[in-house]
């Protein structure tokens, strides 16, 4: 087997599961630093449209949760 893939978060894809009434603070902490580290985030919800926050706040979602497959991440 041979590895290609890249070390690190260049090349990385992560999933944030998000339900209305989420802690906005600490997703925006995780977005930033994985942003950071060069990695790509995508949001799954569990319908499509938009999640709200503890503050109000509306974050699109990528992805619903019954449509989405694991293997993209």
């Amino acid at each position: 087997i041979q590895r290609t893939a890249k070390a690190g978060m260049k090349t990385g894809k992560v999933a944030i599961l998000l339900a209305d009434g989420f802690d906005e603070a600490a997703v925006k902490a995780v977005t930033q630093a994985i942003t950071a580290a060069g990695g790509e985030t995508k949001v799954i919800g569990p319908r499509g449209g938009t999640v709200v926050g503890d503050s109000g706040a509306k974050v699109p979602v990528d992805f619903s949760l019954p449509t989405v497959c694991s293997v993209l991440f």
